[in-house]
């Protein structure tokens, strides 16, 4: 009886102490470590958005570790994609951004790099965003119905990337004479073709990178907003068409739905399939403090970053969302922005 009774209260000494001692696990969780943040472009809108996260979220981190951005350019940030899922390490010490339109390349182009996306760890998105067609003032576009009358040279990143599936869709759907020209690393790289006059525009430029980049272009009429991909219009915006106005049939619209519903996804932030629950939890927590920190939003709004958070889950919705669109529609979009 006696030996009984030693056994139960140690096991309940243990019981006792375990609460503390995950406590104390989770306080250390990332002690000593650094933390790359890694980035799918050069510079432009994502790595605004990935190097600003990495001077402020580490503050929210148990062990607050040293967070280090790191571009890693590619296929439109399926190169990073595929790094995140297949070689980084799946303690947290990794994480990435990458562009949300990767997230129908693989129901819509067969040669593209087989992903589930659904099995990544979601930590969240400092926004949600639009997306908008513009034409520098200078070129003959002035408004949509132009696009089918007017050629109109627009730059773009790569067949992997939302800025073809944007220029494609318009094509196919509505009979645009649009000539997408690749190969630009990045956003910022499009808008510097711009500038050089080798292109007359872009037709996926998202607004929170128009507001951070080139604030002005608006304002002074450097370029003119042509069509919004966005589900609604943007505020800014008010009297720019969106493309699923644009479309006259139910099933346009939603090819248009699946084709661009990742932009509620805006920035997203996800790092490697197989990190512990508890731990990317910690890590969805720390995202969420660090975006509504004072200290974040001031220095944001003062490089024309928008902050409208989502977290993990809210990304994990509309890949949910996606993945259950009937496969008659993802046909349909498939043959639109081959």
């Amino acid at each position: 009886m006696l030996r009984m009774m030693t056994a139960v209260l140690s096991l309940l000494a243990v019981c006792a102490a375990s609460p503390m001692a995950r406590a104390q696990d989770n306080a250390d969780m990332f002690k000593g470590k650094t933390i790359n943040v890694y980035i799918g472009f050069n510079a432009g809108g994502y790595d605004n958005y990935g190097r600003i996260i990495a001077r402020h979220m580490g503050r929210f981190l148990p062990g607050k570790p040293e967070l280090v951005p790191m571009n890693m350019p590619g296929a439109g940030s399926m190169k990073l994609a595929i790094y995140l899922r297949d070689v980084a390490p799946k303690d947290g010490t990794a994480f990435g951004i990458i562009d949300r339109g990767l997230f129908i390349i693989p129901l819509v182009d067969p040669n593209s790099p087989k992903m589930d996306f659904s099995k990544m760890s979601w930590i969240g998105s400092v926004t949600e965003d639009n997306m908008i067609c513009v034409a520098l003032s200078t070129s003959k576009i002035k408004k949509f119905d132009d696009l089918k009358t007017h050629e109109f040279v627009a730059g773009g990143i790569s067949r992997a990337d939302i800025s073809y599936t944007a220029v494609a869709l318009l094509q196919n759907m509505f009979g645009t004479k649009i000539k997408f020209v690749s190969g630009y690393p990045g956003g910022n790289d499009i808008s510097l073709a711009m500038e050089r006059g080798e292109v007359e525009g872009r037709c996926a430029w998202s607004m929170s990178s128009v507001m951070s980049t080139r604030p002005h272009w608006i304002a002074d009429k450097t370029i003119i907003p042509i069509a919004q991909y966005g589900l609604k219009r943007s505020a800014e915006l008010p009297d720019v068409p969106t493309v699923i106005e644009l479309a006259d049939t139910e099933r346009k619209k939603a090819i248009v739905r699946f084709l661009f519903i990742s932009l509620t996804a805006g920035r997203p932030f996800v790092g490697p399939p197989g990190i512990p629950a508890d731990r990317l939890k910690v890590m969805r927590d720390a995202f969420m403090r660090t975006t509504a920190d004072p200290d974040f939003v001031a220095e944001a709004k003062k490089s024309g970053l928008d902050v409208s958070p989502i977290d993990g889950t809210a990304v994990e919705d509309v890949l949910r969302q996606i993945y259950s669109t009937p496969p008659d529609i993802i046909k349909a979009a498939t043959e639109m922005v081959k």
